[in-house]
């Protein structure tokens, strides 16, 4: 069975087996979660992204092994798509 949990801990302390962070297509917001993650990670975020032309879509998903530079072994980058068209409505979706 999957377990999902909230907490309040900072991100890169969390623990547990992966760590699901939103992405908006074209960019990782500054001072984001993600942005967070991509610090702790030298950046592993923001080079796949350009590296592997991951555009942050709608539904688009990129799981990545943190090498144990955060206590998760794993993160996953889920594409929001555009921020205009972005509604709680897709985030059910996705």
């Amino acid at each position: 069975m999957i377990k999902f949990s909230l907490s309040s801990e900072k991100i890169q302390n969390a623990k547990c087996d992966l760590i699901v962070l939103p992405l908006l297509e074209g960019k990782i917001e500054k001072n984001s979660s993600t942005d967070l993650v991509d610090q702790h990670l030298a950046r592993l975020i923001s080079e796949t992204i350009k590296k592997e032309e991951f555009k942050g879509k709608v539904g688009e998903i990129k799981i990545l092994h943190t090498h144990y530079k955060i206590k998760a072994p794993y993160i996953a980058i889920v594409g929001l798509g555009e921020s205009k068209k972005f509604t709680l409505e897709s985030l059910r979706r996705i």
